[in-house]
C-alpha cells in the first residue's frame, strides 16, 4: 500500500484530484499519470513546502511582511535574502558563493549595487524619479534628460553614442535622430493613430487623409479676369 498515491488509496477515478485546506490553498494535486505535488504553507498563506512524485523538494522562509527571505532545495541549492524596513532588497546570497548587495534613496530608488565579483553599478535620479545617470565600475555610463512630462529627450552613453527625441502635446513621439545619422518623423491623427512614418532609412509610410481643393466658380471668374458665364465645365 505504501506504494500506491493518495488517490490509489483512495480509488479516485476522477481526475485531475486534488486536496485543499481550511483555507483554499492547495496541499495535494495528482493527476491520471500519477504526477502528484504535496504542498505545506505558514499561517499567512506563503508556501513553505513543496515536493514533487519525482523526489525533488524546495522549502522556503519569510520574514514578519511576506518577503521571502530563504529557500533550499534538494538539488543543495539554496539562496538567501535580506530587506530594508521599506521591503527593499538589499542584500542577496547562494550556494555558489554569489552574492549582491544594494543601497536605496529615500525614495526607494537603487542607487547602488555592488557584485560578489567587484562590479559596481551607481544610479542617480531626479525629483521625479526618473534615472538620470549610470555609472558602473568598468568605466560606461550614461546620462538621460526628460521633459516636463518624463518623457526622454535626450540620452548620451560613454561610447558616444547619443539620441535625441520630440514629442508632441500628447506624448507621441514625433521626431528622433541619433548620432549614427539615423532619423524617425511620425505623423498621428486625433485618436492617436500612426497617419506617417519617415526614415533615414527611405522607409515611408503615408496614411494621411487626401485634401480636396475646393473654388467656387465666382472665384474662377475673379483669378483670370473674365464673366463668370463665359466658364463651361466639360466632361
Amino acid at each position: 500500500m505504501k506504494n500506491k498515491t493518495i488517490a490509489q488509496q483512495l480509488n479516485i477515478t476522477k481526475f485531475p484530484f486534488n486536496i485543499k485546506d481550511d483555507k483554499g490553498n492547495s496541499i495535494y494535486h495528482e493527476t491520471s499519470k500519477g504526477y502528484w505535488v504535496k504542498s505545506q504553507y505558514d499561517e499567512k498563506g506563503k508556501e513553505i513546502y513543496y515536493e514533487f512524485a519525482t523526489g525533488f523538494w524546495a522549502k522556503s522562509q519569510y520574514d514578519n511582511k511576506g518577503n521571502g527571505v530563504y529557500c533550499e532545495t534538494s538539488y543543495g541549492f539554496w539562496y538567501k535574502k535580506q530587506f530594508d524596513e521599506k521591503d527593499n532588497e538589499i542584500y542577496y546570497e547562494d550556494s555558489t558563493g554569489f552574492w549582491y548587495k544594494k543601497q536605496y534613496d529615500e525614495k526607494d530608488n537603487e542607487i547602488y549595487c555592488e557584485y560578489s565579483n567587484g562590479f559596481c553599478i551607481k544610479y542617480q535620479y531626479n525629483e521625479k524619479g526618473n534615472k538620470v545617470y549610470y555609472e558602473d565600475s568598468s568605466g560606461q555610463w550614461s546620462k538621460n534628460q526628460y521633459d516636463e512630462k518624463d518623457n526622454k529627450v535626450y540620452h548620451e552613453e560613454s561610447s558616444g553614442f547619443w539620441e535625441k527625441t520630440q514629442y508632441d502635446e500628447k506624448g507621441n513621439e514625433i521626431y528622433h535622430e541619433d548620432s549614427d545619422g539615423y532619423w524617425r518623423k511620425t505623423q498621428y491623427d486625433e485618436k492617436g493613430n500612426e497617419i506617417y512614418h519617415e526614415d533615414s532609412y527611405c522607409y515611408k509610410v503615408d496614411k494621411r487623409p487626401k485634401q480636396t481643393v475646393e473654388i467656387t466658380l465666382d472665384e474662377i471668374a475673379t483669378k483670370f479676369n473674365i464673366d463668370v458665364k463665359q466658364i463651361r465645365i466639360k466632361d
